[in-house]
């Protein structure tokens, strides 16, 4: 039995029925011999005589056996009883309840027991079992036997159906209207049609092969388990009766539960869903939805909930904060990059490995592992990427790292919140102290930030004399803004490779000059100007313009350079010149 099982089984207890059935008194028969050619079976034999042979002639007359109302001859789950045969049980007329579970039966024919209403022959292993004559059945128990088929189309009257764990390929309940418990799972049944049982209020068809299930016309159906089956779909919009659901293991693409507002547990795990909504299920006490393709999940509104399990999503985020009376949250094998279970403290297990969690406060969780189940915090995997100089700062990872619970730092070194990583190295592992026993292991993936494949060209001013200048220099553009001038941000984006833009320098006036024509260039450095190399390369005419704009009624670095067409036009109508484009860059 899975876990999950057993745990639903914990939950169904609270469904039993107890049924008070009437004994009506049936017509006697003839005196029966109490031998091997009546009852075949040496155990059943002597039970027989010993229960039902009151005055020990080893005869039963018409007045014992008309006594018979039920016979019970079950062995134990563990330890199975000897019998293998049951003949000679129609020889009881008024026989209304048998139980012969746990023995070595092949085969059970009671057609001839037309006042049955009860039967348990679980446990035994039988692949023929004929009920056709027992119209009063209201309950049958043949699960955990090698039934191939089953027929009920006479049980008219039957209430409680327990068929499971048999091989059972088809089954018709059309003719049982008044069913209300149906228990089939286990079997090789590919369809399974209970339209016209609208009286079921618990079904459990998992584990088989059916692709289709209709049940909106059951409005007393409380229970519904149709796991590890073949279903694209389930519409169960109009069980609003339904407390428990049960469709883990399908193909399920969407689930609307949006109108069953008892339902307090759901388990839906392992299906196709890309989205869930549980927000109107403020009843639910257990939810169950890993191994789908969910992207979000709210939980905001399910304040009842104890039992959380959404692993194997994609989740990026998880807020449990309004969850507190979460005793147990599996969350692993996500994305989450932050897990804040601070106000979850009646937590008793907790399970978030493999996430991309750099760091984990379970400070607040003093209940963890007081439960059934160890926690699990496991590994996490987080991605960062350092630049030129292998650093990368800490306090930028996401939720609330603190350097100082990091130990066993491999591959790197920390110096305040700065990372260095080792050369070479592409993981860095580090064990995060999480305030409990259960630390958090990480794994950062390094790695190298891509060498830039343009140049910035940065773009200065000095309010002193309103001069601006232009330069790739990080280091210069920093000096300057030490010194007085204004950074005003980068101008354009140059490739690095194209038709070089030439610097020159005049060093009477202080002036720059940026210039592609080579032979304006030399013609300045002859009239005593400095060459001071290619500030940057020109893109092709697809890339942004840049123009140059002149003002004539200063001396001092008349020209000035902008991708911005609305900066030319103010600096026109302030009396400059727009000389045209001057070379390309690339967009910022």
């Amino acid at each position: 039995m899975t876990e999950r099982r057993k745990h639903l089984f914990s939950l169904l207890l609270a469904f039993a029925l107890v049924l008070g059935l009437p004994f009506p008194a049936l017509a006697a028969g003839e005196t029966v011999a109490i031998n091997e050619t009546n009852f075949p079976d040496p155990a059943f034999r002597t039970y027989v005589a010993e229960r039902f042979d009151e005055n020990e002639d080893h005869q039963l007359s018409q007045a014992e056996r008309n006594d018979v109302q039920y016979i019970d001859v079950r062995g134990q789950d563990d330890s199975l009883g000897s019998i293998t045969s049951l003949e000679g049980v129609e020889f009881f007329p008024n026989l209304e309840m048998l139980w012969c579970g746990y023995n070595r039966l092949s085969s059970l024919d009671l057609s001839g027991c037309s006042r049955l209403t009860y039967l348990n022959c679980e446990g035994n292993q039988i692949n023929m079992l004929d009920v056709s004559g027992c119209k009063e059945l209201e309950t049958l128990e043949c699960k955990d036997n090698n039934l191939i088929t089953l027929d009920v189309s006479n049980n008219t009257a039957l209430v409680l159906l327990y068929c499971e764990n048999n091989e059972i390929a088809e089954l018709d309940v059309s003719n049982a209207p008044s069913l209300q418990q149906l228990f089939c799972y286990n079997n090789n049944l590919v369809s399974l049609d209970v339209s016209k049982n609208t009286a079921l209020d618990f079904l459990d068809c998992s584990s088989n092969k059916i692709a289709t299930l209709d049940v909106r016309n059951h409005d007393a159906l409380g229970v519904l388990i149709c796991s590890e089956n073949q279903l694209t779909n389930l519409d169960i919009s109009n069980n609003v009766e339904l407390s428990i659901l049960d469709c883990t293991s399908n193909r399920i693409t969407s689930l609307d539960v949006s109108g069953n507002l008892r339902l307090h547990n759901l388990f839906c795990s392992d299906n196709q869903l890309a989205s869930l909504d549980v927000s109107k299920n403020t009843a639910l006490t257990d939810l169950w939805c890993g191994g789908n393709q969910l992207t979000t999940l709210d939980v905001r509104m399910n304040a009842a909930l104890t039992d959380l399990n959404c692993n194997a999503n994609q989740l990026t985020s998880l807020d449990v904060s309004m969850n507190t009376a979460l005793t147990s949250l599996s969350c692993s094998y996500n994305q989450l990059t932050t897990l804040d279970v601070s106000k979850n403290t009646a937590l008793w297990y907790l399970g978030c490995n493999e996430n991309q969690l750099t760091s984990l406060d379970l400070s607040n969780n003093t209940n963890l592992g007081k439960g059934l189940f160890e926690p699990y915090i496991g590994t996490s995997s987080y991605s960062i990427s350092v630049n030129t100089t292998r650093t990368v700062d800490m306090s930028g990872l996401p939720g609330k790292f603190n350097v100082s619970k990091v130990s066993n730092l491999v591959g790197g070194t920390m110096k305040g919140n700065i990372l260095t990583v080792e050369e070479g190295v592409t993981e860095v592992t580090y064990t995060y102290d999480t305030d409990s026993e259960y630390p958090l292991n990480v794994t950062l993936k390094i790695s190298q930030d891509k060498p830039q494949e343009y140049d910035v060209v940065y773009r200065v001013y000095n309010p002193g004399n309103g001069k601006h200048h232009y330069t790739t220099d990080a280091a210069e553009r920093d000096f300057l803004a030490e010194n007085g001038w204004i950074y005003e941000g980068i101008a354009w984006n140059a490739p690095q490779e194209g038709d070089p833009i030439y610097r020159v320098y005049n060093p009477g006036n202080d002036n720059h000059l940026y210039t592609m024509d080579a032979a304006e260039r030399d013609r300045l450095v002859e009239g005593g100007w400095k060459y001071e190399g290619v500030l940057c390369n020109s893109a092709g005419t697809d890339g942004v313009p840049l123009y140059r704009v002149f003002n004539p009624y200063v001396t001092l670095n008349p020209h000035h350079y902008t991708d911005s067409l609305e900066e030319c036009e103010f600096l026109k109508s302030n009396g400059w010149i727009v000389e045209g484009i001057s070379w390309y860059g690339l967009s910022k």
